[in-house]
């Protein structure tokens, strides 16, 4: 199967339902037959299968023409089994399981749709200009941008962005995109000049950043928080690492240490912290801050420095439940 042009670029993970089912039934789980008659595949069930968890999905209401809402993808995987449909058919059926339906205020009309037809056309013109992959794009027609007649298909992140629809991501995150699992390790670099940089001290940094990355990602996500990276889109100033958890947002800066840099990497860590505030300044609350170092900290002022400025200052084996803890008492 040739390779979708989405399942490289994380910040694809917007799908589109086009469904006529009553309002009250808007945002329930979805469902298709796994397979065509004689087995041929479907393309809305293999849509469903390639979905990821966290995943948006727009619903397109056919009995008001227009984008009404948007649900969340919560199962792991696709499930399999038969709907109790009588004799007529009995073709497995493929079900993904969304949540959290929310309506979108005002709803994205058919009109509002067909008003950015000329930018909707040139997004799907580059993605098929460099795409052989199925492209199972939303909002095509021959005479003017409309919905698909599929039950299921694409939405190109770019298309999103032109029908205002950024703003209507679930959970309410101010910032990022969700994570979508662990990030592989790095490759070890070149150094631009040997004789300037020892490729073995920027392939330990790197890898050494990695690794603490990923334990406090996984140690965080173990108690329940939603991790975000950084939305390109969007432009937002990059981050190391984010998690939203109790309606609060945590910003994390992390920060590969030895005896020899620990000074200099704490004072470049921590002043990238406080540049926060200017770069999230709509924030509310602000966001909690943590400078993650490789080791235990020499000089235990360090500690202090940081708290002093509403910093958390942590390592590995110092992780504790703090890091998930609200500091804003709810109201």
């Amino acid at each position: 199967m040739a390779q979708r042009w989405w399942t490289t670029d994380v910040d694809e993970r917007y799908w589109m339902e086009s469904t006529d089912r009553l309002w009250e039934e808007l945002g329930h789980d979805l469902w298709n037959w796994a397979d065509g008659i004689g087995g041929r595949p479907i393309g809305p069930s293999e849509l469903l299968d390639e979905m990821n968890v966290n995943d948006i999905i727009f619903h397109y209401y056919k009995r008001e023409h227009a984008i009404v809402g948007y649900s969340t993808v919560v199962s792991n995987r696709a499930s399999r089994g038969r709907l109790d449909d009588g004799p007529r058919d009995e073709r497995p059926w493929i079900a993904r399981g969304i949540g959290g339906f929310k309506e979108i205020s005002p709803a994205v009309s058919l009109a509002d749709i067909r008003a950015e037809s000329s930018r909707v056309f040139a997004v799907m013109g580059a993605i098929k200009a460099r795409s052989t992959a199925p492209h199972h794009l939303a909002l095509i027609d021959n005479h003017g941008a409309s919905p698909p007649n599929a039950y299921i298909s694409k939405m190109p992140r770019e298309v999103v962005e032109i029908l205002g629809l950024l703003s209507s991501d679930p959970g309410g995150c101010p910032i990022g995109i969700p994570r979508k699992g662990p990030k592989p390790p790095p490759s070890r670099p070149a150094a631009a000049d040997p004789f300037q940089t020892d490729p073995d001290e920027i392939d330990r940094g790197t890898q050494a950043h990695h690794v603490i990355q990923e334990a406090l990602a996984a140690f965080v996500v173990a108690r329940g928080a939603e991790m975000r990276d950084p939305d390109v889109v969007r432009r937002e100033p990059p981050f190391d690492l984010a998690w939203w958890i109790g309606g609060e947002l945590w910003i994390a800066e992390v920060k590969s240490t030895t005896a020899a840099n620990e000074r200099a990497q704490l004072r470049y860590g921590l002043g990238q912290l406080l540049r926060d505030a200017q770069d999230f300044p709509s924030i509310d609350p602000p966001p909690s801050r943590v400078l993650v170092v490789e080791r235990p900290v020499t000089d235990s002022g360090w500690i202090e420095t940081c708290r002093a400025v509403g910093v958390t200052l942590t390592w590995p084996a110092a992780f504790d439940e703090g890091l998930v803890t609200p500091r804003v008492a709810p109201s």
